[in-house]
């Protein structure tokens, strides 16, 4: 399988070959200047579909064109045939004997032509611009907002959790490749707690989540692909139902895209006498400065001031740099939430610093792994199993 940077660079490369390729036809090939211009905007401006675009009607309309003009033809309409005409005339005028400075309105009849052009290449100008908006609005994903409930799948087999909680951090890749689904239901077979990043519904998968009568899944959702119809977010599933659930949009979204991310808070009963666990599955925000990444910490902050209870905080964290690395153990080290420290290789492809993280506090960690021998996601999944802290009288 084609490694996704890979696949990132062949796309950009034939859009790169395409514009060049249909830009340089244009520019040979249009004889009409508004329509080259319109033409080469397409191209610009509507990254890979306009030079497609262009290779399916352009070409062909040129030669339509090119036929059914004859010398005689007189009648147009709109702004550009305004201005072949104006060319037209000029051009007349300017071929006949003169006799006198004053005799033919040659200059009258440029200016007329240039101010004809000029209007005709900011009309043709402005309808490309409002159809590749139309166009790639229409292509953005469909997001969702804080207002939106979140999805509850499958359905939970246990009451409480403890005295031993074992659990799954993972960000699957959207379950795209093609051991996924083998490799998720090994992973899971033995956990009690689950934390997926990257997850989606409306997909083939489904009913790994819909069916479950061992986990209680619940999804909080970023946004939905308007082509597909695939939801995308986080997902925590559990073999105890939750207690409560909500969740926050990072304040800020991913350039181009225009997605946010997630951080999903569930409570989970405890064995005793009325204790809650809360598990916070985050994924944060990514390809953004340092201040918006800070933005949704402040969520994270928020989320964790007032809990006094065991705490699992696990995700990736996208902290690609010590910057962020930083501030996310400002964070944990306000709430006293611990890390559970792994022997893990970096990865060059995540700048040779680790994403994916689990902090932890109120409970005793008895293990924790990272298995990068599963090459279902670019992501290694973490296994970490936590003791429940039985004080007396509970």
């Amino acid at each position: 399988m084609v490694d996704p940077g890979t696949a990132f660079s062949l796309v950009g490369l034939l859009y790169l070959l395409l514009s060049i390729a249909a830009g340089i036809h244009v520019l040979l090939n249009k004889q009409n200047e508004a329509a080259a211009f319109s033409w080469l905007g397409i191209i610009v401006l509507a990254p890979l579909v306009g030079a497609v675009l262009y290779w399916l009607f352009g070409i062909n309309r040129t030669r339509r064109r090119a036929q059914a003009e004859l010398p005689e033809q007189t009648r147009e309409s709109g702004v550009q045939d305004n201005l072949s005409l104006m060319l037209r005339l000029g051009i007349q005028l300017a071929s006949e004997p003169t006799y006198g400075q004053e005799t033919r309105p040659i200059d009258a009849c440029i200016e007329l032509a240039q101010r004809t052009f000029v209007a005709a290449i900011t009309q043709q100008f402005l309808s490309v611009v409002v159809s590749v908006f139309m166009i790639r609005r229409s292509l953005l994903p469909q997001s969702y907002t804080d207002e939106d409930e979140v999805q509850i799948l499958g359905q939970a087999e246990r009451s409480r959790f403890g005295p031993v909680i074992r659990v799954l951090v993972w960000n699957i890749l959207k379950g795209r490749r093609r051991r996924w689904p083998e490799d998720f239901s090994h992973l899971v077979a033995d956990r009690d707690l689950v934390l997926f990043q990257e997850a989606v519904l409306n997909t083939p998968t489904d009913a790994l989540f819909t069916q479950s009568q061992r986990f209680e899944w619940v999804m909080a959702r970023s946004f939905r692909d308007p082509i597909s119809g695939t939801e995308h977010g986080v997902k925590t599933g559990s073999i105890v139902p939750s207690l409560s659930r909500r969740f926050y949009l990072s304040p800020s979204s991913e350039p181009v895209v225009q997605t946010q991310k997630l951080l999903l808070l569930t409570e989970y009963p405890l064995s005793g006498e009325g204790e809650s666990l809360l598990v916070l599955n985050m994924h944060a925000i990514n390809f953004v400065s340092v201040r918006k990444y800070t933005e949704q910490l402040d969520q994270l902050q928020l989320a964790l001031r007032d809990w006094t209870g065991p705490i699992v905080l696990a995700g990736d964290f996208n902290t690609w740099n010590p910057q962020r690395l930083g501030l996310f153990f400002e964070v944990a080290r306000e709430a006293k939430l611990e890390e559970a420290v792994m022997q893990r290789r970096s990865k060059l492809a995540h700048l040779n610093q680790h994403l994916d993280h689990v902090f932890y506090r109120g409970l005793k960690l008895r293990d924790v792994s990272s298995l990068r021998h599963f090459q279902s996601s670019d992501h290694a999944p973490i296994t970490a199993t936590f003791e429940q802290i039985i004080t007396q009288g509970k």
